[in-house]
């Protein structure tokens, strides 16, 4: 059992931490003592030890992992939305968020990773030990932080002319809560949790998610996903959905947004059928054919319900 010691010498006041355990030689429970440092903060657990403050620099540092991350983010967008949004915490997130790149250790262990580490010269004398990450996480889960990151994030990352993805899975999930309900996933009846999530079309920044009752069918989720997207001022001219979400109403919603769209038409549809019965005895013939890669592509346009739709086959060559 461990527990901390004070002891006041001056004007300082000074932390020991106290380890009992029993010394077989003896058969009597005995103490040992390491010296902590002067007490800076007695609340928070935080102390100056100037025995290991004084130690020298590593001579070898890991450096493929972090430099090649840093080099990346620092081209990113999302980069400099940090160093906007966290201000005075930016270097230790930026540290931080390196270290769980790299590592699946605890962030316990983050500072023993930094010591060792190219990311050191990046961000130079940091506090990034357990006390101080505990200030840091309480920090930027604040409110009022992450509203202005995301804010920040959304306007950096789309723009009118960047399109959108937007997608659904079902997560097989038996835990009782109110989410996890029957669901049909990957040709199985099973308890699931519905997972919808929105990302940008050329990046694939993500944008969007949230987590539903796996019950609810995708058709019913595009509406509701438009206009959150549109409330947090996402702007975008073409969205690409997953063929779970057609439905006559959602092609309708996406039309009155003024939304193009890209989609594919499930074949247990109606129209489907009548278009592969009109379409498919003509439609391999020169005037349709397109190269795609090493394949040829035949295409031809339907006109039908305010929709433009494709249908093609393959053939290699």
């Amino acid at each position: 059992m461990a527990f901390i010691r004070y002891r006041k010498i001056g004007n300082n006041e000074y932390a020991y931490s106290v380890q009992a355990y029993w010394d077989s030689t003896l058969k009597k429970s005995r103490q040992k003592t390491t010296y902590l440092g002067i007490v800076v903060d007695k609340d928070k657990g935080i102390y100056k030890n100037p025995r290991k403050d004084s130690r020298g620099k590593e001579l070898i540092l890991d450096f493929g992992d972090t430099f090649i991350i840093d080099q990346t983010l620092k081209k990113s967008p999302l980069y400099q939305v940090i160093r906007y949004s966290f201000g005075n915490f930016a270097n230790e997130i930026l540290a931080l968020s390196y270290y769980k790149l790299c590592s699946p250790g605890a962030m316990s262990h983050a500072y023993n990773f930094y010591k060792g580490n190219y990311i050191n010269q990046v961000f130079p004398d940091l506090r990034i030990k357990s006390q101080r990450i505990s200030e840091i996480l309480k920090t930027i889960g604040a409110e009022n932080v992450m509203r202005e990151f995301f804010t920040q994030y959304i306007k950096t990352v789309t723009d009118k002319e960047n399109g959108l993805i937007i997608d659904s899975t079902a997560l097989p999930n038996h835990i009782n809560t109110p989410f996890s309900m029957w669901s049909h996933t990957d040709n199985n009846i099973e308890m699931s949790i519905k997972f919808l999530f929105v990302t940008t079309k050329e990046f694939g920044h993500p944008l969007y998610f949230r987590y539903l009752p796996g019950s609810i069918p995708d058709v019913s989720l595009v509406t509701n996903t438009l206009q959150e997207l549109k409330f947090f001022g996402v702007k975008s001219s073409f969205a690409l959905l997953d063929a779970g979400f057609y439905s006559s109403e959602n092609i309708t919603k996406l039309n009155e947004a003024d939304l193009a769209f890209l989609t594919r038409l499930p074949s247990s549809r109606k129209i489907f059928k009548q278009l592969i019965t009109e379409v498919a005895p003509t439609i391999e013939k020169a005037q349709n054919a397109t190269k795609y890669n090493n394949r040829i592509l035949f295409v031809k346009h339907q006109e039908k319900l305010r929709l433009t739709i494709c249908i093609s086959t393959l053939t290699s060559f």
